[in-house]
């Protein structure tokens, strides 16, 4: 687990009680964990780490959420950050699951109800994999 100190992931959950136990078991792990409610405020959140160069490893989330879509989210992440990092979906919408990951890159889904070992094994693998680096497209 040498590789996954100094590393930073958002965890975004609307709910206090899951959050409180998913953090506590992160902690594990010895990365940084930043929280948050909402997409908007993980958007927030992402955006001023990228602004002031703080990387952001990982991202965790639950795919229903108030406010900003899922899809939305990973579309700004994508698009408008160009950020190419693992995101972990945690959830039990086998539906929803299916739609993003048709959509969007997706390192791995763990349903909910979760099994300890397999949240953390998951974050594990996530924060040592290196995604391939973006072609840069020029358009004339």
């Amino acid at each position: 687990m040498d590789k996954v100190n100094n590393k930073t992931l958002v965890y975004i959950e609307d709910s206090l009680e899951i959050r409180e136990i998913v953090e506590s078991l992160l902690r594990s792990l010895n990365v940084s964990i930043i929280e948050c409610n909402d997409f908007n405020e993980a958007t927030e959140v992402i955006g001023n780490r990228l602004s002031s160069n703080k990387p952001v490893d990982l991202i965790i989330t639950d795919i229903n959420m108030p406010n900003l879509s899922i899809e939305n989210f990973l579309t700004i992440l994508r698009d408008k950050f160009k950020l190419n990092i693992p995101v972990i979906i945690n959830s039990s919408d086998e539906d929803r699951i299916l739609e993003i990951k048709n959509k969007f890159e997706v390192f791995c889904v763990v349903d909910k109800p979760f099994e300890v070992d397999e949240l953390l094994t998951a974050v594990n693998s996530a924060l040592q994999y290196s995604p391939p680096k973006r072609a840069k497209v020029s358009v004339e």
